[in-house]
């Protein structure tokens, strides 16, 4: 992930979506199973609202998905 985040291309948008990734990635949870999924991890409601904020983003200024601002 550190390659892509320092990416000459990688801009504000592609930052958050791969810290979502990294940080919230949906685990597969069985209605039996619900207790096991991973501590720390979002539920879909969590990860739908992230997405949410970040098209939100996007409408507010184009710039963060398309200017590149990769980490150094």
């Amino acid at each position: 992930m550190q390659v892509l985040h320092s990416h000459e291309s990688c801009s504000d948008f592609i930052h958050d979506f791969l810290n979502l990734i990294r940080t919230d990635m949906l685990v597969v949870e069985l209605p039996h199973h619900a207790e096991s999924r991973a501590p720390g991890r979002g539920g879909v409601e969590e990860v739908w609202r992230k997405l949410r904020r970040y098209c939100k983003k996007m409408d507010a200024s184009p710039d963060y998905c398309i200017t590149p601002t990769p980490f150094r």
